[in-house]
């Protein structure tokens, strides 16, 4: 997913810093963080989202393609369409919006949300769009293609969503503990898990067979993140390490593999197979707060709210070390 959400205390403290500091380069900087990364379907191009109705395509090697204009509040989330033609971004006005990224003109405005968007996520198959929003019990589903509303979802307090693999089913994490499924079509409730924990971000891996969630405690200062069996419903591994907020969990497209971004400045890389951490990322002096696959799997974007976009190699892993077995000798 493209995305995940900082919280408005972020906005708050830039605000705060460009109020009571000198109007320099990094102070306005800062004052346009990132907040959301997507990856484009194709890997040609990578999305970036934030304050001040920062909207821009980069290539990939993070170089500006073309801003998007006529948005001047924040936008906390973006996705692509299937085919890497289009976007849907969510802003803190309550808009939810289709893009055209060829023109950048606006496409079609998605009606029914009127607060502030918290995700957004185009259903792979291309033909819906979802979106959640702030202090809202609801999640909303439209048509992709003529922007009708279809469906509102009783989520409660839904702060994400995404997509099943297959577009039949959408995961969506709650401030309340809990990580719920629901039928795409009908919206009713499949499954529910519980944690201790606000869910933020959540990831369904390629396969449709797990569902990971960034678990954030932050009466007990406990932050992991949490994977789920999902025919079954049991936990089957739990991530440690991060020491603030997850705010980003994405499974690798090639389900090998899962990252996760933290307020504590890190991005994390764990082996699914193992549930070891394979790797590490820092942003020094700033939230991280979304991180995006290249579709092969091979790279991440990473965002944060020192306003740079930072593309690096996923980690390789090292091969086992052979086993040598000592071969057997005559003794004279």
């Amino acid at each position: 997913m493209k995305l995940s959400k900082a919280p408005r205390l972020i906005i708050l403290l830039l605000t705060f810093v460009v109020i009571m500091s000198f109007a320099s380069q990094t102070v306005m900087a800062q004052a346009e963080g990132i907040i959301a990364t997507a990856w484009s379907p194709d890997g040609s191009k990578i999305a970036v989202s934030g304050v001040s109705g920062l909207l821009q395509i980069r290539d990939i090697y993070n170089q500006p393609i073309r801003t998007l204009t006529g948005l001047s509040s924040s936008i906390w989330a973006v996705d692509w369409s299937p085919d890497s033609t289009k976007i849907v971004t969510g802003s803190d006005d309550g808009q939810v919006i289709v893009w055209n990224i060829a023109t950048g003109q606006q496409l079609g405005s998605l009606i029914g949300l009127g607060n502030y968007v918290q995700d957004v996520d185009w259903s792979p198959d291309g033909s819906k769009i979802l979106a959640t929003g702030e202090n809202s019990d609801t999640l909303f589903v439209w048509n992709a293609s003529t922007f009708q509303q279809l469906a509102s979802i009783n989520a409660g307090n839904c702060y994400s969503a995404e997509w099943s693999p297959d577009s039949t089913k959408i995961v969506a994490g709650n401030g309340i503990g809990y990580v719920n499924i629901f039928s795409a079509s009908l919206g009713n409730p499949i499954t529910s898990y519980s944690v201790d924990g606000g869910v933020e971000p959540v990831s369904w891996s390629s396969d449709g067979t797990k569902i990971a969630g960034g678990v954030s405690d932050i009466v007990n200062n406990t932050y992991k993140i949490v994977i789920w069996d999902y025919s079954t419903g049991t936990v089957s591994a739990t991530y440690s390490g991060h020491t603030d907020q997850v705010s980003g969990v994405e499974f690798s497209p090639n389900g090998q593999q899962i990252a996760s971004a933290s307020y504590d400045g890190t991005v994390r890389v764990w082996n699914v197979a193992t549930g070891l951490q394979i790797g590490s990322f820092t942003k020094p002096q700033s939230f991280t707060t979304s991180i995006a696959w290249s579709p092969d799997s091979s790279q991440l974007a990473f965002g944060g709210t020192d306003a740079t976009l930072e593309i690096v190699a996923a980690p390789v892993e090292p091969m086992p070390t052979p086993t040598h077995t000592p071969t057997a000798t005559n003794t004279p």
